[in-house]
């Protein structure tokens, strides 16, 4: 017996679309790729915890409500361009752009002081998904603190009768 070749259809995926692009449920898709992608491992530091590297998920940890590639609505939060400010990235939720991962996220860019990065990650996550207000506020401030200048650290005065001796008789043999 055979059957009718199937049509070429818009509707049908193509090789550039993303999970996240199909008609297919989050849950579906989560089903589908927990197992089986590229970004999870597991840590054996933190008792065999399953944690994620992947886009999008701020805390790192490998779950359904975190994951950066089944859910529809996702906050990334990255260091700007040339190690300066904050790069806040979400998906459109509007599926205008199907297929097209690139032309489906939206990035911004922040620079000024710490106080404005913080309000503007604030004001952009309390409007897009308000339950990850906490976890990109805490990425930012990581990210930012990362990115501060260190300081030097200051030479260690001596302490204790035997150290201040020490210090006394290595300044005499110095003079």
């Amino acid at each position: 017996m055979t059957y009718p070749r199937a049509q070429a259809t818009s509707q049908q995926r193509t090789a550039g679309d993303s999970i996240s692009s199909s008609k297919m449920s989050s849950e579906l898709q989560w089903l589908l790729v927990r197992k089986w992608n590229a970004y999870g491992h597991k840590s054996v530091s933190q008792g065999i915890k399953v944690l994620s590297k992947e886009p999008g998920n701020l805390r790192n940890v490998h779950t359904f409500k975190q994951s950066g590639l089944v859910q529809p609505k996702t906050i990334g939060i990255a260091a700007g361009p040339n190690g300066k400010g904050l790069t806040i990235t979400t998906r459109k939720t509007k599926n205008v752009h199907a297929g097209h991962v690139k032309k489906s996220i939206s990035s911004t860019g922040v620079r000024g002081n710490n106080r404005r990065s913080y309000a503007t990650v604030v004001n952009r996550a309390a409007g897009y998904r308000s339950e990850l207000v906490r976890p990109a506020l805490i990425r930012a401030s990581r990210t930012l603190e990362a990115q501060a200048p260190k300081k030097a650290t200051p030479a260690r005065k001596p302490r204790g009768r035997k150290a201040k001796r020490a210090a006394k008789a290595a300044a005499a043999t110095e003079a």
